[in-house]
Order: C-alpha cells, then structure tokens, then sequence
C-alpha cells in the first residue's frame, strides 16, 4: 500500500505571519498529536554580529558563500561554531519566548529544537549542547515535553566527542553540511521514544532542510519493509505544497517515454500521446 504524506511550505517574512500560520495548522488539526519542531540558528536565536543577523543574510548568503565555498567540510563546521558563540547571542524576535510558552501550555502539543549545531569541547567550552540550552533558557525559551526522556540520548556517534544528540527538547545534529542530517536525527529520536507525532510542524530558515524533511523516505521504508519511491504530488495554486506518495518498488511499471513526452501526455488529458502509444 502507498503511504501518504502532506507537505507544505510557507514563507513567512514577520513573527506575526510565523505566529498566524502556525495557529491555523494546529486549529485544523486539533485533537491531533502535534510536534512542533524549532531550528535554533536564525530562528530563535542570531549572533551578536550584525552582518551576520537575520536581517542582513539575504544581503550578505550570497558573499558568505562565495567565503565559505573553498572551505573543507571541517573548517565550514568550526567556522559556523565560531560565528555561533562569538559574543552575546541575541533572540531573532523579542515575541519568541512568549510563543514557545505557549504552544507549551496547548493540550497535544509538543515543542523540539533540531539544530545542526556541533557538540563536545570547543576552545573554552567544555559542552556546546550544554552551553547552547543555557542560552536559549537565558531568553526564557524551554523546549521538550515531560514525555520526552530526562536523560540525554546519543543518536549516533561521531568523532573526538562530538555526536549527534537528544538533550533537554533539543536534538544536535553534528554533521552540519548535511541537510538530510536533520530529519535523520529527529525519526531517529522519535524511533528511540516510540512515539510517533500525527502532525509536525518544521520551522527553518533554510529551504535546503525543509525540502530534506519533506521528501524523507527512509523511515516510510522501516515501516513497511518495502522500498520505496517517493514522488511529490502539487497542489494548486501554489507548486510548492502538495502531497508525498510513497510507492513500492514493485508496483513501478517503467515507460518507454521521455520526461517530455510523459509531461505533454498528463497536460493534455491524454490528446498528446507518444509515438509508441500502442506499446
């Protein structure tokens, strides 16, 4: 059997949007298990360095690439550390505790970080996980549920400390220049609680980890044993929400058609047929 999943994404430019869009999606799915799941970097928190803040990344991505771009994998990782604990971090929104608390207090509702952040000794911190949870309790944001464990829970085990983690609400994905890391860690986190939301919602500030947690399929795989093939349904009017299938490998018939051809086929209800329409 398929499985079905329903993905939409939704740009939101103020907290106020963020704050409205989010409501909606939880008064439409009321009495449903709700995991609301919180990026840390640029979301919650910013480094006390302007031209690093939010409101100057769409002025300065493209430049802090072209930086970052002859950069090993290993020192992008320390770079994005450093930026992260060099002075005094900031919230993104005054109105952010005030919302996380909220959502707290909601009946079914569940809060998470899922940062890509690294852990372990840095310098002159002996824990960044343990250092990061201080900040975000220091702007009066606690993340988790009483359902989630107490203790901390390693998801997978990295190199001179640093591994991926679960520790008070937040997950810590330690390979940060992958973006499938992130929903790798939380159905890894959800799988060691046993507990399976009806509903998450995924706030980030970059598309590449909202379309990684979009078009997961490895846990769909776990489930039913099968191997399957996601393909992504739009909806109209916007192309970027719409519906994941998930189809077994076995049920996939190939066709002796270009892309092309199989576009102008579904566009035209089946008028423009391939020449090999017979086959």
């Amino acid at each position: 059997m398929p499985v079905f999943g329903e993905s939409n994404i939704m740009e939101c430019k103020t907290q106020a949007s963020m704050e409205s869009n989010v409501q909606s999606v939880l008064e439409h799915h009321k009495g449903k298990k709700i995991l609301v799941v919180f990026d840390v970097d640029m979301v919650l928190t910013q480094p006390s360095d302007p031209a690093v803040q939010m409101g100057s990344m769409a002025k300065h991505r493209k430049y802090l690439g072209q930086l970052f771009e002859p950069l090993s994998d290993i020192e992008k990782k320390m770079a994005l550390t450093l930026a992260a604990i060099s002075g005094q971090p900031q919230l993104v929104s005054q109105k952010m505790p005030e919302f996380v608390q909220s959502l707290n207090a909601m009946e079914n509702v569940y809060t998470i970080g899922l940062t890509a952040f690294t852990t372990g000794e840095f310098q002159k911190i002996s824990s960044l996980e343990k250092w990061r949870i201080d900040v975000l309790k220091s702007f009066g944001i606690h993340l988790g549920h009483k359902d989630f464990p107490a203790e901390q829970v390693v998801l997978s085990s990295g190199c001179n400390g640093a591994n991926s983690l679960f520790l008070e609400g937040i997950v810590f994905c330690d390979d940060v220049n992958n973006p499938q890391a992130k929903p790798d860690n939380l159905f890894a986190f959800l799988k060691h609680t046993d507990w399976v939301p009806d509903v998450i919602i995924f706030m980030d500030d970059r598309d590449k980890y909202l379309h990684a947690m979009g078009v997961t399929k490895g846990e769909v795989q776990d489930l039913t044993e099968d191997e399957v093939l996601n393909v992504f349904i739009p909806t109209t009017p916007n192309p970027t929400s719409g519906y994941l299938l998930f189809v077994p490998s076995q049920d996939i018939y190939s066709l002796d058609m270009t892309v092309e051809e199989g576009i102008k086929m579904v566009v035209s209800a089946g008028i423009v047929t391939p020449e090999h329409e017979g086959q």
